[in-house]
C-alpha cells in the first residue's frame, strides 16, 4: 500500500471522530455482540451460507490502533520500536496512558513489546502491496487473558495478576488476537475472517481458530459445555471441569445488515449457564397501586420493567464491567464500574425488551436501572470473591 506524505500534518474526520499523524486515529471501541438473531427478523440472514465459530475466551478487551507517522524505517535504538509507525493499546473503553496498571500489562515488558512488534509487522504485511491506499489506521481487536493456572505440576508464578478465575487458560498473561478494523474517515470495516487469520499468522500474533465452519444451523447449534481449547495451545495439562466460556459466531465473509435499529454488524455469542448474564426470577404480580413510587409507573408496565432490569442486573455483568475498566480498589473506581454496569442494563433493556418499554418514560427507568444497580454492587462488594 502508499504510504501518506511524511511532511503533511493531517486533521481529518476519521472513526470516530479525528485523526493526526503524530497521535493517531481518536479511540474506537469493539461492538457489543448479541446473544440472539431476533434483530435480524429479515430473509437477509438466511442467504449467507458460511459461517464460522471460534471459542469464547473470558478475559479483558484489548486493542492495538496502528498508523503511520510518515517517515523512513527505524528504529528506537538496537532492537527498539519502529518510529515510522505508531501504536495505541486501549481496553475496552479507552486507550491506556503509558504505564497505566491494568491487570499488571504494565510489569510485562516482554509482552508489550511482542505486541507491539507483531502490530507493527501485521501493518507492514497489510502495506505490501503499492497498488492500494494505505488505510489512516487499523486496529487490531483480541482479548488480554490468563494468569491462573490452578494445576499441581504449574506452580503459580510471583506477583501475576489474573484477569479472571472462572475459566484457566494459562499462568501467564497472554493475548489472542480475533478482529482486524480498517478505518478510513467515518468508515470502519472490519476484514474478513479468512483474510485476518492470515496476517495474524504472518504477524505472529495468537488468534481465534475455528471450532467449526458451516451453515448458519450447524454452528448455531455446536454443542457447549465442552473443555476449553486454550491450554493445549500452551502445552499445559487438562484440568478437570475447566469449561470453555462459550462460542463467538460469524460469517466468514464479514456483514452488516439493516435492522429495526439501523445497521448491525453479525456477531453473536453463545454462553453456557455459568455465563449467563441474567437472572432466573419468579415472575411479578402487577400489583403498582398504591405508594406515591408507584404512581410515576402508571401507564406502563412497571412491575415487568423492575422484573426485567433486576434480572439482568447479575454478578456476570459486574464481572464484565470489571475486565473493561480493571480490578476496582477506590470510590471512584467503583464509580466506573457502576457506570459501566448500567449502561449494560440499559442497552440490553433496550434491545430485548423495546415494546415493554415503548410507554415508560426514559428518566423513569434509567432512575430504576441506577438505584438497582447501586444496590447490587453494595451488596456485591460485601461478598467474598472467588473468580478473581
Amino acid at each position: 500500500m502508499a504510504t501518506a506524505s511524511p511532511d503533511v500534518e493531517t486533521e481529518v474526520e476519521s472513526s470516530p471522530t479525528t485523526f493526526s499523524l503524530k497521535s493517531g486515529p481518536t479511540f474506537s471501541k469493539y461492538e457489543k455482540m448479541t446473544e440472539g438473531t431476533r434483530l435480524f427478523a429479515g430473509p437477509e440472514i438466511g442467504r449467507i451460507k458460511e459461517w464460522v465459530a471460534m471459542e469464547k475466551i473470558h478475559g479483558a478487551n484489548l486493542s492495538l490502533t496502528v498508523w503511520s507517522k510518515g517517515g523512513e524505517k527505524k528504529r528506537e535504538g538496537e532492537g527498539g520500536k519502529r518510529q515510522d509507525v505508531g501504536v495505541k493499546i486501549a481496553r475496552r473503553n479507552d486507550y491506556l496512558k503509558d504505564g497505566e496498571q491494568f491487570f499488571g500489562l504494565d510489569r510485562q515488558p516482554e509482552l508489550l513489546m511482542a505486541l507491539h512488534t507483531s502490530a507493527v509487522k501485521l501493518w507492514d504485511l497489510m502495506n505490501d502491496d503499492e497498488t492500494t491506499p494505505t488505510p489512516q489506521s487499523i486496529t487490531i481487536y483480541g482479548e488480554l487473558f490468563g494468569g491462573y493456572y490452578p494445576h499441581p505440576s504449574i506452580p503459580p508464578l510471583p506477583n501475576m495478576i489474573s484477569i479472571q478465575k472462572e475459566v484457566a487458560y494459562s499462568p501467564d498473561l497472554k493475548f489472542c488476537s480475533f478482529d482486524i478494523a480498517v478505518n478510513n474517515g467515518n468508515d470502519k470495516n472490519y476484514m474478513n475472517y479468512d483474510d485476518a487469520m492470515s496476517l495474524f499468522e504472518g504477524a505472529g500474533f495468537m488468534y481465534s481458530r475455528p471450532l467449526i465452519t458451516g451453515t448458519m444451523e450447524e454452528v448455531f447449534n455446536y454443542e457447549l459445555g465442552f473443555p476449553s481449547t486454550i491450554p493445549a495451545i500452551f502445552g499445559l495439562p487438562p484440568i478437570d471441569g475447566n469449561l470453555a466460556e462459550g462460542i463467538v459466531i460469524k460469517p466468514l465473509k464479514d456483514s452488516t445488515l439493516i435492522t429495526r435499529k439501523g445497521p448491525k454488524r453479525l456477531i453473536f455469542k453463545r454462553k453456557i449457564e455459568k455465563f449467563s448474564e441474567r437472572r432466573a426470577l419468579p415472575r411479578p404480580e402487577n400489583h403498582l397501586t398504591s405508594t406515591r413510587e408507584d404512581e410515576k409507573w402508571k401507564g406502563t408496565k412497571g412491575d415487568e420493567i423492575k422484573y426485567e432490569i433486576t434480572a439482568l442486573i447479575t454478578d456476570q455483568r459486574v464481572l464484565n464491567a470489571i475486565t473493561k475498566i480493571g480490578q476496582p480498589v477506590t470510590k471512584g473506581e467503583w464509580e466506573k464500574i457502576k457506570t459501566e454496569l448500567v449502561a449494560d442494563v440499559r442497552d440490553t433493556l433496550k434491545e430485548e425488551n423495546e415494546e415493554l418499554i415503548k410507554d415508560c418514560d426514559d428518566v423513569l427507568m434509567m432512575n430504576e436501572i441506577k438505584k438497582q444497580c447501586g444496590i447490587f454492587i453494595q451488596q456485591y462488594k460485601k461478598r467474598p470473591k472467588t473468580n478473581f
